[in-house]
């Protein structure tokens, strides 16, 4: 199961879906199932399991005061989005990837499990609070992967986001480098730019692969900073977004590693 967040509707051209994923599982390869995890119908599905008749959850949410709380209480959308994940666990997927949001808000999702545990101190919240801090801190169920590209910011965000995910005692299995540019040149190829011709076309051939050498080189320093262990995907050429061909070429490199 691939889970995304936030209406991301990344899986429809990744899978060649008809139509966005929705807040139901729905097929997308063999032994595959995607779902947008919807915050609304995340708190429409617990009302239904927690009162005893299922239409007045239906009415219940329809309610202003309701839709309101689903929007603006704190931790109650991450809180609803675990849950969900947990759901699904406990379900017949025996794995569940979550295409979490921005690296900000997913570390600060994964913080409200012992959150909510401090506060809430009796009651079904801290029970719930309590079964998602078991399934986050237990690294033979959960792991945490972070994913960068080899860029300033995105280099600095990435280990701003390893030192916070340190302080949630929620397992991190590595790092995922995308995007990386494959070396084209060797050590030597640099003196043997230098016995290339003057032409025009020819220094602007050796001003180009200096440029190359040049990036490769400062994307290598920005990658040795990653947290390690660390797998590299190499940038995927073209204007369009990779699709399912593009993505089992990406896999079968992540299983080689």
């Amino acid at each position: 199961m691939i889970a995304e967040t936030g209406g991301q509707e990344r899986m429809i051209r990744l899978f060649g879906l008809a139509a966005p994923a929705g807040p139901e599982p729905r097929p997308a390869a063999p032994n595959l199932e995607v779902l947008s995890i919807d915050p609304r119908h995340a708190l429409e599905s617990e009302l239904r399991a927690q009162l005893p008749i299922g239409g007045i959850a239906g009415r219940l949410f329809d309610t202003r005061a309701v839709a309101a709380v689903a929007q603006t209480a704190p931790a109650l959308r991450e809180l609803l989005a675990l849950s969900m994940i947990r759901t699904l666990l406990a379900g017949h997927h025996d794995t569940v990837v979550l295409d979490a949001p921005a690296t900000g808000h997913a570390i600060g999702m994964l913080e409200v499990p012992r959150t909510l545990q401090r506060i809430a101190r009796v009651g079904p919240v801290r029970q719930r609070a309590e079964s998602l801090v078991r399934l986050l801190e237990d690294d033979r169920l959960t792991a945490v992967v972070l994913v960068s590209t080899p860029e300033d910011l995105a280099v600095s965000e990435t280990l701003d986001a390893w030192e916070r995910l340190a302080t949630t005692h929620v397992p991190c299995a590595g790092t995922i480098a995308n995007g990386v540019l494959e070396p084209l040149f060797e050590a030597g190829d640099g003196a043997a730019l230098a016995t290339v011709g003057a032409g025009p076309a020819a220094r602007a051939a050796v001003a180009a692969a200096h440029a190359r050498m040049a990036q490769t080189a400062a994307e290598r320093e920005l990658l040795r900073r990653l947290p390690w262990p660390l797998a590299e995907l190499p940038l995927i050429q073209g204007d369009l977004p990779p699709g399912r061909a593009e993505a089992a070429e990406l896999a079968g490199l992540l299983e080689r590693l």
